[in-house]
């Protein structure tokens, strides 16, 4: 059977979001400008998805079936970036002491505080790579899954991602809070200094950084799950993914963008999406099998 001819979980997924959260902005509209846009936009994106399919059945050329399997990655940053103006939209308030609370009843100080100390420039560029290397993760490890033709693996593996910056951006709605970056100016000391990946990296940070979506980190979400992931499907390789995800848990602290409850919960979330998403892919693929006797 052609799997990519076939109706995927991570399709069913976003479906699912989409659909949610647009009954969401339906029922919590007050406030939101522009809201029907939302829901509008959403819409068409459950059609593009459906039109992908459909087209990918009638017609699999290959343009169309390498959109088909990698839309979830823009879908992703889409995603991300419309929950700038909708955090607030169910809880209008921010749980700013929530997390600094927190961080500081487990570690008994605040952590992007007691960085300080350490801060210099080789240390903030070493943090830098770890955070740009983030980006790559995903499409590195669908990309060698994708090269392997392992498309049964590269499906799940898109599944748990999904899953896992699914999870973060609900949980944003029911915990709107902000990076140390901008609530705790007043109490940090040190500027942090840093050499050509720093400004690389804040250039880029500055544009797609959006203001609530902290806790948990999708950063770290979105680093582990593909991390795990890949200790299950390619070991080889899987011990390199934990290291970055493991430096990128600790750079978000490092350079303020989330408090380290933050990251602690970005290592939650993966294992949680990894461990559904391997339940649900396990079933499903039973189910074909039934299917196909």
């Amino acid at each position: 059977m052609d799997e990519f001819k076939k109706w995927q979980l991570f399709d069913l997924a976003s479906m699912a979001y989409f659909g949610l959260l647009s009954l969401i902005i339906l029922i919590f509209h007050r406030g939101l400008s522009n809201w029907g846009v939302y829901i509008l936009g959403h819409l068409l994106i459950i059609l593009a998805i459906c039109a992908l399919v459909w087209g990918v059945r009638k017609k699999p050329f290959r343009v169309l079936v390498l959109v088909r399997d990698w839309y979830p990655i823009p879908l992703v940053v889409f995603g991300f970036e419309e929950m700038n103006k909708l955090v607030t939209i169910i809880f209008p308030y921010w749980a700013n002491s929530f997390v600094v609370g927190l961080d500081k009843a487990i570690f008994g100080v605040h952590p992007t505080i007691w960085f300080e100390r350490w801060a210099s420039l080789w240390l903030s560029e070493v943090m830098v790579f770890f955070l740009l290397a983030y980006f790559f993760m995903g499409a590195v490890g669908a990309g060698i899954l994708y090269a392997q033709k392992r498309r049964e693996e590269f499906y799940a593996l898109s599944l748990n991602v999904l899953l896992a910056y699914f999870f973060c951006y609900f949980l944003f709605l029911f915990f709107p809070a902000e990076g140390p970056w901008v609530i705790m100016r007043d109490i940090q000391t040190k500027k942090l200094a840093g050499g050509l990946l720093t400004r690389l990296y804040y250039s880029v940070e500055i544009s797609g950084s959006i203001k609530g979506g902290c806790f948990p980190s999708s950063h770290v979400a979105g680093a582990f799950v593909v991390a795990l992931s890949m200790f299950k499907y390619n070991r080889k390789i899987c011990y390199g993914f934990l290291l970055v995800a493991t430096g990128v848990a600790v750079a978000v602290v490092y350079a303020r963008y989330h408090h380290a409850v933050d990251s602690i919960a970005g290592i939650l979330i993966a294992v949680l999406a990894v461990w559904i998403g391997t339940k649900i892919s396990q079933r499903w693929k039973m189910r074909h099998l039934r299917q196909a006797r």
